[in-house]
């Protein structure tokens, strides 16, 4: 991010694999493991990635408490231009860290639009249906018209959709958005099916499918 052929200038960090300098501002990356490196600059924006897997204290047991409440506080220079982003697949119920933060957001859920009646629809796991042993000809019933809706529609589904808030009165203090497998554009719904059929009665491959293809904890 150090535009070509731009010298680094007097009392500014040499560029590194950690830290990087350019006109306006910076960007530096940390461990969520480091209070010092956490608590060391002001940020107009923070954004923790995979959040579940940060320590509850960062430091240890004895540390300064959470990488979330640390780095807020890093942000606080900045008033309301200020953002924090924390992004996450979850892990256990109860103890996931984004599955709180999420419930405590506008829990935005992306909505879209059924190809046979128009009905605007969140997808979920438990509206797939299929009769094939393996799943291949998985589909979506709707929650409108009750017709099932067939993989290929699902590409013109997302270009038409739009993101939806299950409490707007929290939309701007905190806005909060889900998206499972299920809306990927490069995983249909029959790899999903086999997922889950393949994991079957496995506690351990059905964590991971939860986890990761339906952002569930």
């Amino acid at each position: 991010l150090l535009p070509l052929g731009r010298r680094v200038e007097a009392g500014e960090e040499e560029p590194t694999l950690r830290f990087l300098s350019y006109r306006g501002g910076y960007l530096r990356m940390i461990g969520s493991n480091s209070p010092a490196e956490a608590a060391s600059l002001p940020a107009k924006i923070a954004i923790i990635d995979e959040a579940d897997r940060t320590p509850a204290s960062v430091g240890g047991a004895d540390g300064e408490g959470s990488l979330v409440e640390l780095l807020r506080q890093r942000t606080v220079t900045f008033g309301a231009r200020a953002k924090m982003i924390v992004t996450s697949t979850p892990t256990n119920q109860g103890e996931s860290l984004i599955q709180a933060l999420y419930e405590q957001s506008d829990q935005s859920l992306y909505h879209v639009p059924c190809p046979h009646c128009g009905e605007m629809q969140a997808l979920e796991w438990e509206a797939l249906r299929w009769t094939a042993a393996d799943g291949s000809d998985a589909a979506v019933v709707c929650s409108g018209c009750g017709t099932l809706i067939t993989h290929g529609h699902k590409s013109a589904m997302l270009a038409n959709g739009e993101w939806r808030a299950t409490y707007p009165e929290r939309t701007e203090l905190r806005p909060g958005y889900f998206l499972s497998a299920l809306y990927s554009p490069w995983l249909s719904w029959a790899s999903l099916v086999a997922s889950y059929l393949d994991a079957g009665i496995d506690p351990e491959k059905l964590r991971v499918f939860y986890n990761v293809k339906l952002a569930r904890p």
